[in-house]
């Protein structure tokens, strides 16, 4: 009887502990949860609009000339896309109700840092580079040669570079120092992964360290 009454305390006492587990772990998923949320508010919502003005052009040459066309309910209503997108993205749209010339200005300098640029495009670029050292020369220089007729055309090597990553053009014709500079910022980047990889794999080899300006 002994044996039988302390299994039964045992089995208590488990089940206690399991419904005590089953309370904090939730609890701790949610404050997890509410966490991450916080963080991504932060970034994501100017991110998210210029993905989606990049996605609809017409719309985000509209609203670079005239902002207020992001309130305008007859505008919203030939464009239900960006009516959609607005009631999505509520803290983009409150932004907008209460400023929308700041709201563009926020997504311009977004754009011209550079941030908006996938990876993939800056490594295709950075690699493109490699290969063709004298025009990395001149667009260190001057970028906006990247988007000058003439320099394109006596490097058609650039040109068709170009034509096939249609991505890497428009981001270049929107804002040709941005993208020289982010693709900058990457080499200096990988050239630091490659050091530390160095380092580990040769241990006891003397590794040079990474230019401090990239490339020149």
């Amino acid at each position: 009887m002994f044996v039988s009454e302390q299994r039964l305390i045992t089995f208590a006492l488990a089940c206690a502990l399991v419904a005590g587990g089953g309370i904090a772990v939730p609890l701790v998923q949610a404050q997890t949860s509410a966490s991450a949320t916080v963080t991504t508010t932060k970034q994501a919502p100017i991110a998210n609009f210029d993905t989606f003005l990049d996605a609809h052009p017409a719309i985000e040459q509209d609203l670079e000339k005239n902002p207020s066309l992001i309130n305008d309910a007859t505008y919203q209503a030939k464009h239900p896309e960006l009516k959609t997108f607005l009631a999505n993205h509520t803290a983009l749209s409150a932004a907008a109700a209460k400023n929308p010339k700041a709201l563009m200005n926020r997504v311009e300098r977004f754009e011209k840092s550079g941030r908006d640029i996938p990876k993939a495009d800056l490594r295709a670029f950075d690699k493109f580079l490699d290969q063709h050292s004298p025009i990395e020369k001149d667009i260190r220089k001057d970028p906006s040669l990247l988007t000058n007729a003439s320099y394109l055309k006596s490097h058609p090597e650039l040109q068709s570079f170009l034509a096939a990553h249609p991505g890497i053009q428009q981001e270049i014709t929107e804002h040709p120092r941005a993208f020289v500079n982010a693709e900058n910022h990457f080499d200096h980047h990988e050239n630091r992964v490659e050091h530390q990889q160095a380092k580990v794999e040769h241990p006891g080899a003397p590794v040079p360290p990474p230019h401090p300006a990239g490339r020149h």
